[in-house]
């Protein structure tokens, strides 16, 4: 699973917290995937805010999906001294998900998709080297980062007025 080919059962698009888990599922089913994407770049990016950023659940809805024991976001946190219930640091979260890619998931491969086409009974993708996959499935798995909603009334102010929170990296 998740070896280089140009066909490929299932590619993912996307290495955060899903596409992770599905990768770690499709793997342990013995079914060929790839993986495209920087593991938890969007959990990374609001990390980088600082430690003023919490995740809203608690800690044990946190964990990754994997059918391997161990890997869960307390097994990762309690050898490290980190809270295992609340509050959660994003920084310790986006953390937690670069370890269980590590463990887990080794063969992300941190190129993008810049194209995708659905053919008679496969899809083709294009990956920004140029390189050419087939793929039976495709699964889109590029989570929140590009869906950040400003207001029309505020659009056409400049932008050093109008951010949206998920691009701050700094609050002062």
């Amino acid at each position: 699973a998740g070896e280089r080919m140009s066909r490929v059962r299932v590619a993912i698009v996307g290495a955060g917290a899903y596409g992770l888990s599905l990768a770690a599922h499709l793997g342990a089913m013995g079914i060929s995937y790839r993986i495209f994407g920087q593991p938890m770049r969007f959990w990374s990016n609001i990390a980088a805010a600082g430690d003023g950023r919490y995740l809203k659940s608690f800690c044990f809805g946190a964990d990754l999906s994997t059918p391997r024991s161990g890997f869960s976001f307390a097994d990762f946190s309690r050898p490290r001294g980190l809270e295992t219930f609340e509050p959660c640091l994003m920084r310790d979260f986006a953390s937690y998900g670069i370890w269980f890619q590590e463990q887990i998931v080794p063969r992300v491969e941190t190129t993008n998709v810049v194209n995708l086409q659905r053919m008679e009974n496969a899809f083709s993708i294009t990956l920004s080297g140029g390189e050419q996959v087939t793929a039976d499935s495709v699964v889109l798995a590029t989570g929140l980062a590009n869906f950040a909603q400003i207001p029309d009334v505020l659009r056409s102010l400049p932008n050093g007025i109008v951010t949206h929170t998920s691009e701050i990296r700094l609050f002062s």
